[in-house]
């Protein structure tokens, strides 16, 4: 019965949010865009993620450093910290992911946040970077779950959805 429960509720998160984006990109859009909302969390340190060759190559284990995604943590939201972490993290690693040219990626202020219906979502910055050059500027990113990211250079009115996912909290 768990299981069940957990694929509904899977099932509803990812046709949510398809739906959230679509509703966000073609809404007003003939209205300029404004710079939206940021988050008001102190700035947190900037993780660096690099994508990984395939390699069976085992390697010693880094020194231990402070947690990067110690920021992402938010004590209003029920979900345990590790938690938290985690979809902070698996948001970080589908953003490096999904971008073609990239071979590592700058991260600051990635948090973990529950906005319109309770929906768990992972937010933040990333400046993605090849060869050692900078691409882009930093830009704003949502995770959703599953696969996907959206950044804010690929949506028009990106700070309608960032608005509603990432800063907006709802009464349970």
């Amino acid at each position: 019965m768990k299981n069940s429960k957990a694929l509904y509720i899977g099932l509803i998160v990812t046709s949510l949010v398809p739906a959230l984006v679509y509703y966000f990109t073609t809404v007003n859009e003939d209205a300029t865009p404004q710079s939206g909302q940021r988050s008001n969390r102190a700035s947190e340190p900037v993780s660096t993620l690099k994508k990984s060759p395939q390699s069976t190559k085992t390697t010693k284990p880094a020194p231990k450093q402070l947690d990067p995604l110690a920021g992402a943590v938010n004590k209003r939201f029920a979900d345990k910290p590790d938690v938290q972490k985690g979809w902070a993290s698996r948001g970080q690693t589908i953003v490096l992911k999904n971008h073609p040219t990239a071979d590592s990626a700058n991260f600051s202020n990635t948090f973990f946040h529950r906005g319109f219906k309770d929906l768990a979502v992972a937010c933040g910055e990333v400046q993605f970077e090849a060869h050692g050059e900078i691409i882009d500027d930093y830009q704003r990113f949502i995770y959703s779950g599953g696969q996907s990211t959206h950044l804010e250079s690929d949506i028009p009115n990106f700070y309608l959805l960032w608005d509603k996912l990432c800063v907006q909290t709802y009464d349970r």
